[in-house]
Order: structure tokens, then C-alpha cells, then sequence
């Protein structure tokens, strides 16, 4: 067979030619796409309001669905339109419910995964994305100073709880799937 003949994927890709660290942040994007509908209801169940303002998170589900899309498709797109999407979700979700609410730790698994998916050669990128969730960090308390959601002491308490165990596991699994990636030894090239 020739170059350009064999086996292809819905993409039009080479069948088995798929990029680690796209296809480990592809299965990031849809975990945190497939949790994204059910946040509001934890904010019901655990803290006991916010749980409206928070339906106002789903905006940002349309980009990690269209991360793990283009994964396949541009691989680099992908692994950068992923931690975007994240510092994008966690900027907006300090409007709706508040500085107060722990949001700000989910940068860490964005700059996390800012600087596991990206390669040596992409370290530019990696720099734009650090010193993003750096004006994002910065911007927050100012984004969040008059939440949506209108939370009591006790209720804020709750979700800042709720939001450091939703940030422990995003990292854990996010530098478990990535780590993995690198290791394959295909994640790491120059």
C-alpha cells in the first residue's frame, strides 16, 4: 500500500495514529463535560442554594465538548482550547457564586494541565497560559465581588468544601491520565 491508503477513522486520520496527550485530554474534557450538568445538583444537595446561578456553568460545556472533538482533528487546538475552557468556566463561575466560593483553586488543575499536555517545543504556549490564569487568578475577587447567587456564611463554607474536593479530584485525575501519556514516551518528544 501506498502513503495516503489504509485504514481511516470519521476524521480521516490514519486508523491508530493518535496523539497521547490529545487523546488523555480528550477523556479530561468529557469527564469534566459529563460533570458539568450535575454540579448544580451537588450545590443543592450539599449546600443548599446556589444551585440556579450554577446552571449558568453549562455556558462553558460547548468547550469541553469541543476539545475532545478536536482532539482527533488538531491536536494542539485541542490541548490548548482545554485549559482555556477551564480558566474561562472558573472565571465565569466566580460571577455566579461568588470570590468566596474556593473557585480560584480550580486553576490549579488548569495550569496543571497547561503544563503536562503541552510539549517542550510548545513552551511558548505554556508561558500565554501561565501568565493567563495569572490575570485570571487576579481578576477573580474583582469578577466575584457581587455574585448571582446570594450564599449565607454557612452555605459558603459548604461550597468552598464541595469546591476543594472537586479540585483534589480534577488534579489527581488529571496528572494521572496525562502523566500516563508522557510516560508513553509520546507525550514527551521535542
Amino acid at each position: 500500500m501506498g502513503a495516503g491508503t489504509g485504514v481511516r477513522d470519521a476524521w480521516g486520520q490514519p486508523a491508530g495514529r493518535v496523539d497521547p496527550l490529545a487523546a488523555a485530554g480528550r477523556v479530561i474534557a468529557l469527564v469534566v463535560a459529563g460533570n458539568q450538568p450535575v454540579y448544580p445538583l451537588y450545590l443543592h444537595w450539599f449546600v443548599g442554594g446556589g444551585a440556579l446561578a450554577a446552571c449558568g456553568t453549562w455556558a462553558s460545556t460547548p468547550a469541553f465538548v469541543g476539545a475532545a472533538l478536536l482532539a482527533r482533528r488538531h491536536s494542539l487546538g485541542a490541548r490548548l482550547l482545554l485549559p482555556l475552557a477551564g480558566m474561562a468556566n472558573t472565571v465565569w463561575s466566580a460571577k455566579l457564586l461568588g470570590a468566596g466560593a474556593g473557585l480560584a483553586w480550580f486553576l490549579m488543575p488548569c495550569l496543571l494541565i497547561s503544563a503536562l499536555i503541552l510539549r517542550r517545543r510548545e513552551w511558548g504556549w505554556l508561558v500565554g497560559l501561565v501568565l493567563l490564569g495569572g490575570v485570571c487568578l487576579w481578576a477573580m475577587p474583582l469578577v466575584g465581588a457581587r455574585p448571582f447567587a446570594v450564599l449565607d456564611a454557612a452555605q459558603r463554607a459548604s461550597l468552598f468544601r464541595l469546591n476543594g474536593w472537586s479540585v483534589a479530584s480534577l488534579t489527581l485525575f488529571a496528572a494521572f491520565r496525562l502523566g500516563l501519556a508522557r510516560f508513553s514516551g509520546a507525550g514527551s518528544g521535542g
